[in-house]
């Protein structure tokens, strides 16, 4: 048997209402057969809470009946509250629309999820005509502003495209850009490498001795664990965490790398003078 719920939404709006001072948000809950009845402009947001999956809903359906007369509203979705506001806030100075909008009177909704619809209705239809006429006006001066018509054209083009896609949508048009074209990364040269190393090193060694003297570390379970618990606690004392004999045979490996290079140059160098 198909169980199937309705929740009617009447939107009744004077249409002599000629003014307007502040924008009415409200939110309502919607339940099984309640009538939402309204003669207020603003933003109106009607929320349907997920129902429990349960074997008796099966068959359940929900759906949203629209009232309304006029046609001077838009419509906004999503599944909660605050994205619909953010939908209308990103929108609400994006009104004009040169294409026009598909609006629907009924919706049908998925009673295991969240849903928010959000209904903004105008103060009047005189209001939108005049924001209407007042932009068709801006942009037929920008198009005789210059006799370089098309640099004029594009800029009205540009400015209607704007005009009806919300900065959502360039947030992610911008994200999109950033990961198909990263930005190079700056190569460090050899001595910002070492510099960038000892310095590393160094804070590193700092954290290490921090955290050893902090509550957080348990002393006998970090000895259990070192070869050399002596020269550690010294280390953590303030003494170098190399040894003299450490110190010794790094010099000796460097320097000892460093004559490598210098022969191998010169006997490139010699190399290439008995070529020629």
């Amino acid at each position: 048997m198909d169980n199937h719920i309705s929740a009617i939404i009447f939107l009744v709006l004077s249409t002599l209402c000629t003014g307007f001072t502040a924008t009415t948000h409200s939110i309502h809950f919607l339940k099984p057969s309640v009538v939402f009845q309204n003669n207020e402009p603003g933003l109106k947001i009607f929320c349907h809470n997920a129902n429990t999956k349960d074997l008796i809903y099966i068959w359940k359906s929900l759906t949203i009946h629209l009232s309304t007369n006029t046609e001077n509203y838009d419509l906004y979705n999503g599944k909660t509250p605050q994205e619909v506001m953010e939908k209308y806030e990103n929108q609400r100075y994006w009104r004009f629309n040169l294409f026009g909008r598909n609006k629907s009177n009924k919706f049908q909704i998925n009673p295991f999820e969240d849903v928010c619809i959000g209904v903004y209705v105008y103060p009047s239809d005189l209001h939108k005509y005049s924001m209407g006429i007042t932009e068709t006006r801006a942009l037929f001066a920008m198009y005789h502003s210059s006799y370089f018509r098309e640099v004029s054209i594009f800029s009205c083009i540009v400015i209607i495209l704007l005009y009806n896609f919300p900065i959502v949508a360039i947030r992610k048009v911008r994200s999109y850009w950033k990961k198909m074209y990263p930005q190079r990364r700056k190569l460090l040269t050899e001595n910002q490498y070492h510099t960038e190393g000892i310095r590393e090193t160094n804070e590193a060694l700092s954290e290490l001795k921090e955290y050893c003297a902090s509550p957080k570390c348990n002393p006998w379970k970090t000895v259990l664990i070192l070869k050399d618990p002596i020269r550690f606690a010294r280390f953590v004392e303030g003494e170098s965490h190399l040894s003299d004999d450490e110190t010794r045979e790094h010099d000796a490996e460097i320097t000892k790398i460093i004559e490598e290079c210098e022969y191998t140059d010169d006997e490139d160098e010699y190399l290439i003078n008995s070529t020629f």
